[in-house]
């Protein structure tokens, strides 16, 4: 062992782990619960021995990657599982140790409801703790925040993040000023209703028996085990009260319910697709755009070989797409583009994931596998980002228009009597902006 900020695992076996097919995790052996806790996000680093045979310009050199952390719930289990995923195939034999270490990171035991001005904006709101560790020094960093209970998580760029305090204040003190304030140690995000519902975070559709076994041994009740009985799903026939409940025994077990990291998004280069965000500008005006963020699931069965994804009525509508429009999906840095279809059988997509009713179905996506591999989406209950792709409509409803634009304007006899050719063409390209523009009334009309 190393210092409490990380460890060196000497035992450990490369394996399919309980959740490998949602993100990349280690489990632990259960002696390591005094120093991590469950879903907590960390650096592992893969240390590869010296190998004069390998071709492999990495042998004698180290691996790093970030992953979470998990517990076995075998007490025998005296060595760690590793997910493949963690480092490429060819290197798992020449591995010779693992060091794990912790990430910095903010763990909270209570979260805020957000006030009308950051839910008109769609943002969070953060105490001045927050933006001192995280976001002061580096005007560019988001944030990534993870609900312990269950390993749902959100990234949050740093346009979708306001203050609980007033910034241009706090410059003005000199610091012995602001130490002296009990909003140094703010660490609170304030949560809209759907952020909430995004992080799973109110009335969570599962927690992990981890912390179930936490609150089992500290309450005297314990009326959680009726909301979640045998580590499933959880079953309430009143929404508020059962998120009273959950309140109340997370809180009297000293449970922090979710973890703020760090998060820097990928940086590109202004000149790189320039036309096509000036294309996109000038079609938005045209058409207009609309996005929304929704958790990720898997789509049924049947769909996971198409490229098409599955969404809400109301979901739909929001875009103000029909079926079989094209949508674009965002993750970070990467994009891809696929065809819609609506949510028609719940049941199907019930049985590929855990979702707690069918309100729930308004706030997710059906992805299939291949395109989460392009979107780099390795663990389901991510946000994405979902925008109807304008370029599409743009083709979809001009040749429904064309030929009643320029009829409209051939018509048009005060033309002919204009004798300066460039006015002529002036007029002309004016009346197509026109045109065109009221031709797709229609489309911006639905959002």
């Amino acid at each position: 062992m190393a210092n409490n900020m990380e460890i060196e695992i000497a035992k450990f076996r490369f394996a399919r782990t309980k959740n490998m097919h949602k993100r990349d995790e280690i489990e632990l052996p259960l002696e390591y619960k005094n120093i991590f806790y469950e879903n907590q996000k960390a650096l592992v680093t893969f240390f590869l021995k010296q190998d004069s045979n390998s071709n492999s310009q990495n042998s004698g050199e180290e691996i790093t990657n970030s992953c979470f952390l998990v517990f076995t719930s075998n007490v025998k289990l005296s060595y760690a599982k590793v997910s493949k995923n963690l480092i490429p195939l060819k290197y798992k034999d020449l591995v010779d140790k693992i060091v794990i270490k912790k990430l910095s990171e903010i763990k909270n035991k209570r979260y805020d409801v957000a006030n009308v001005k950051s839910l008109e904006k769609n943002s969070i709101r953060v105490g001045y703790g927050v933006y001192n560790k995280y976001l002061k020094k580096d005007d560019k960093a988001g944030l990534l925040i993870v609900n312990n209970l269950n390993g749902y998580r959100m990234y949050i760029n740093r346009n979708e993040i306001e203050y609980s305090f007033d910034l241009k204040k706090i410059e003005k003190m000199n610091m012995k000023n602001i130490e002296e304030k009990s909003y140094l140690n703010d660490y609170c995000v304030s949560f809209s209703s759907y952020h909430r519902r995004l992080l799973d975070i109110e009335v969570p559709t599962f927690i992990e028996k981890y912390y179930l076994d936490i609150v089992k041994d500290n309450s005297e009740k314990n009326d959680l085990d009726k909301l979640y009985h045998d580590g499933g799903n959880i079953k309430f026939e009143d929404y508020y009260q059962a998120k009273a409940i959950i309140k109340k025994e997370l809180k009297a077990a000293n449970i922090d319910i979710y973890s703020i990291y760090s998060y820097n998004p990928v940086e590109k280069k202004w000149y790189k697709g320039i036309l096509k965000k000036f294309l996109t500008k000038v079609l938005s005006f045209f058409i207009g755009q609309k996005d929304i963020v929704l958790r990720v699931v898997r789509p049924a069965v049947i769909d996971e070989s198409d490229n098409v994804v599955k969404l809400s009525k109301n979901s739909m509508m929001h875009l103000g797409v029909e079926e079989f429009d094209k949508v674009k999906i965002s993750f970070k840095d990467k994009n891809v583009t696929a065809r819609v279809t609506e949510i028609t059988k719940p049941s199907l997509i019930f049985s590929e994931n855990r979702i707690k009713n069918e309100d729930e179905l308004s706030i997710v996506v059906g992805i299939p596998a291949h395109l989460r591999n392009k979107l780099g989406l390795k663990y389901i209950n991510d946000n994405v980002v979902i925008r109807r792709d304008i370029f599409f409509l743009f083709k979809k409803y001009l040749n429904k228009q064309l030929f009643p634009i320029f009829g409209a304007i051939v018509s048009l006899s005060v033309i002919q009597y204009i004798k300066n050719i460039w006015l002529q063409i002036g007029l002309i390209i004016a009346l197509i902006i026109l045109f065109t523009y009221l031709s797709f009334s229609e489309v911006r009309e639905r959002i």
